[in-house]
Order: C-alpha cells, then structure tokens, then sequence
C-alpha cells in the first residue's frame, strides 16, 4: 500500500477514486492494481504518464491530478 497510497497518490474522495501519480528518479515504471466496488483497476505509471484499464462491467469515473476521467471497461 505505500506504492499505491504514497507513489500513486491514491485516495477515496467523495466516493471516488483518486490519483495523483509520482515516479521516483531512479524507477523508470510502476504498477499496480486496486480492486474498487468489484472491478479492477490496473494503474501503470511511466516517465510519460499514466496508464488506467479497468476489468469489470461498468464504466468508473476516477480523478487524475484534479480532473474527472470515466474509464472504459477493457
């Protein structure tokens, strides 16, 4: 969870996920995934952004860095 809750800035706000990714200088890419009400979400962090694919039945609406993204089931 310090990868997830530290790196990945992932919080619950207002029923919500949330992210506000870091990479530290020495990594070059993370990932992780967190299962959210029955679906899976896959985050995948790179030197040039991240990544969100989610495995399950419904589109979910997360928050990156302050703004709203509705993701897709893969």
């Amino acid at each position: 969870m310090s990868i997830v809750e530290g790196f990945g800035g992932m919080r619950v706000r207002d029923d919500k996920l949330c992210f506000d990714p870091k990479i530290p200088q020495q990594w070059d890419s993370y990932r992780f995934r967190i299962n959210f009400r029955g679906q899976v979400v896959s985050v995948d962090v790179t030197r040039e952004g991240t990544n969100y694919q989610l495995e399950g039945s419904q589109p979910l609406t997360i928050v990156h860095r302050g703004e709203e993204r509705v993701i897709q089931p893969a």
